[in-house]
């Protein structure tokens, strides 16, 4: 058990068992631990990376800023099972990460955050150059399989994991760092929510 991702949404089995007074106690208590000890885990490898992102080099691929969103979703889960200011700080650093503070320098969200996206790789921006406000893009990917030739011409340059992004969208822009899908704005909305919700508590 992991972070959601589209090919494993275990977690959110795992938090509904952990969260819900229904199911027998030992179950939710294995769910609770399973839930804190890969939050905690992934949490305490984020401190000592630079930006405290929740990614290591071999992760930065198609989707990366996803990645962070649902790992700053599962900060969120965990810190509401058992309140913990490192683990929301962490889910805070995931956020920061997420609206320009990273190696690109770059919001990977259009007209938030630092130098945010400018030209989605969207339907919508391709056809009418309409940017939809708050679209999370998938972000940095330096895995060379499915790449478009924008990224691929920065990322045989030699080009930090990190920073293999690319905001550009049209017949050779990069859809495999600057599309956005359904799953990022589904993270995107959760986190943000979650965190606006639970400030004052």
């Amino acid at each position: 058990m992991s972070e959601v991702s589209w090919i494993d949404p275990s977690l959110l089995g795992f938090y509904s068992l952990a969260s819900s007074p229904a199911p027998l106690p030992h179950l939710r208590e294995a769910a609770h631990t399973a839930i804190l000890r890969q939050a905690n885990a992934l949490a305490e490898a984020a401190t000592v990376r630079r930006f405290r992102v929740a990614l290591g080099d071999h992760d930065y691929s198609w989707g990366s800023a996803e990645r962070v969103l649902h790992r700053a979703a599962l900060f969120l889960m965990a810190d509401s099972l058992q309140p913990s200011p490192r683990l929301r700080q962490s889910a805070l650093d995931q956020l920061a990460w997420i609206l320009g503070n990273n190696a690109a320098d770059h919001s990977f969200v259009t007209t938030f955050g630092t130098n945010p996206v400018l030209r989605p790789w969207h339907w919508k921006y391709r056809d009418y150059g309409v940017v939809l406000p708050g679209w999370a893009v998938g972000g940095p990917d330096s895995f060379p399989e499915g790449v478009d030739p924008a990224l691929k011409a920065l990322q045989q340059q030699g080009t930090a994991p990190a920073r293999c992004y690319v905001d550009l969208c049209s017949r050779n822009g990069s859809w495999a760092s600057n599309e956005g899908q359904i799953s990022e704005e589904a993270a995107l909305v959760f986190v943000t929510g979650v965190l606006r919700v639970s400030a004052g508590r």
